[in-house]
């Protein structure tokens, strides 16, 4: 019984798109120190996870779609998530959810 409820949670879970990014796309995400140029004045200095200000020189995490956050926030996200909290930019997922 308990592995039927486990299941019908993972599917509810998928039908809503919280579906984890693979680890390995997570890991590819390019990983720099942020400075000025990284935003072009669109974004601000902030993170768009944590709502917390950005430090010049912290590491940061740029996804695909060019958006920044602090890296522990989108490993986090991406940890649950498969898509860009911004664009809904989506990383591929993994086979195996389990």
């Amino acid at each position: 019984m308990h592995a039927v409820m486990l299941e019908s949670a993972a599917l509810e879970e998928a039908s809503l798109g919280f579906v984890p990014a693979s680890r390995n796309s997570v890991d590819n995400l390019e990983k720099m120190k942020l400075n000025l140029d990284v935003f072009d004045g669109h974004d601000g200095y902030s993170c768009r996870i944590c709502l917390e200000d950005m430090d010049i020189g912290g590491e940061v995490i740029r996804m695909p779609c060019s958006h920044v956050f602090h890296s522990s926030c989108i490993d986090e996200w991406l940890g649950t998530n498969h898509v860009c909290p911004l664009c809904r930019f989506e990383l591929p997922v993994s086979i195996c959810h389990a």
